[in-house]
């Protein structure tokens, strides 16, 4: 039971950003009193390793990664959020083979399905990618977060009918989640719908504050949408905004880095996203993931995709960048 309540937490807090601070405080909890009353538990070791993980410190997440998976080889969650780890080290084979290997414990799991198909994304498989979550719908596993996935890869293919399909199916289930509607806003904003999309993001930060939910990150999305109505100094606020986050840990500092990039992507300073981007190249809050998708959350700046340190940054990392469409 304890671990459930720690699973549970974490997935609030990574997942969500709900509580931050007191789930993962509670997650600890949870996972010491499920150790002292059995060491050998594959799923408390599992979840103390997620807890590390997002702490940054990979050598003792992987070790409790390693420690659960000896201690119960079936445990599908720990080969998952292993693969998870081993990504965010940019070992993409041994990643695809826990994640794969998690999948085949474990193959009607949504989020299981999912992360196999956010694998496949990130080292720019985009077809395999889709018959993944399509697959994954034909066997019923379909959910908010597989759609809204399947909306982002269809609309980086360019088949932008079916991807507004998806947002419209994942509305249909949850109209109020906050990650759906930062993509209906992009959506909006994509069409030129720049007041419909301003809307969308104010209601995200409402919502977001009624469930206690990191809403900083929208700074990114209004520095956008008022550079592109022409008032820059009102996007260079936000921007700042920004800037004034916190750095004291690890964590916040890679937040940080990750908002102002999109920030800087939203108003097109190439060379201040390259110099964030390039600050995290080498720290695992650079998702590779997040890059691949960059494109479709801001179309206007075409040219810094086309930009040979784009490239680069992939290449540094064993891949190769997705074609614009």
């Amino acid at each position: 039971m304890a671990i459930g309540i720690a699973d549970c937490c974490v997935i609030l807090r990574n997942n969500f950003s709900i509580d931050r601070v007191s789930n993962q405080d509670r997650a600890k909890k949870m996972v010491a009193r499920a150790l002292e009353l059995d060491p050998d538990l594959a799923e408390a070791h599992t979840t103390r390793g997620f807890i590390l993980d997002s702490e940054h410190d990979d050598r003792e997440a992987e070790e409790e990664y390693k420690k659960a998976i000896n201690l119960k080889p079936s445990y599908a969650t720990a080969h998952q959020w292993y693969s998870t780890l081993l990504r965010s080290q940019t070992k993409w084979k041994e990643a695809l083979e826990e994640i794969e290997k998690a999948l085949e414990l474990d193959p009607l799991s949504p989020i299981i399905n999912l992360n196999h198909a956010d694998c496949l994304i990130e080292q720019g498989r985009l077809l395999d990618a889709l018959r993944e979550l399509e697959s994954a719908e034909g066997i019923g596993l379909m959910n908010i977060s597989t759609l809204m996935t399947e909306s982002t890869v269809l609309s980086l293919m360019g088949r932008d009918a079916e991807a507004d399909d998806r947002l419209k199916r994942a509305s249909r289930i949850d109209q109020d989640d906050l990650r759906l509607l930062d993509l209906q806003g992009h959506a909006e904003y994509n069409r030129g719908n720049f007041k419909a999309a301003k809307a969308f993001w104010e209601k995200a930060i409402g919502k977001g504050r009624e469930e206690a939910a990191e809403v900083q990150g929208y700074a990114a999305d209004f520095a956008l949408y008022y550079w592109t109505i022409g008032d820059k100094t009102k996007a260079m606020e936000y921007i700042d905004e920004i800037r004034a986050m916190p750095e004291d840990t690890r964590e916040a500092l890679g937040f940080k880095r990750f908002i102002l990039a999109a920030a800087y992507a939203g108003v097109g300073d190439a060379d201040a996203l390259f110099s964030t981007l390039e600050q995290s190249a080498d720290g695992k809050e650079l998702s590779f993931n997040w890059l691949r998708t960059m494109p479709y959350f801001y179309p206007r700046s075409r040219v810094i995709f086309e930009d040979p340190r784009w490239g680069a940054l992939f290449r540094k990392a064993g891949l190769e960048p997705t074609e614009l469409v």
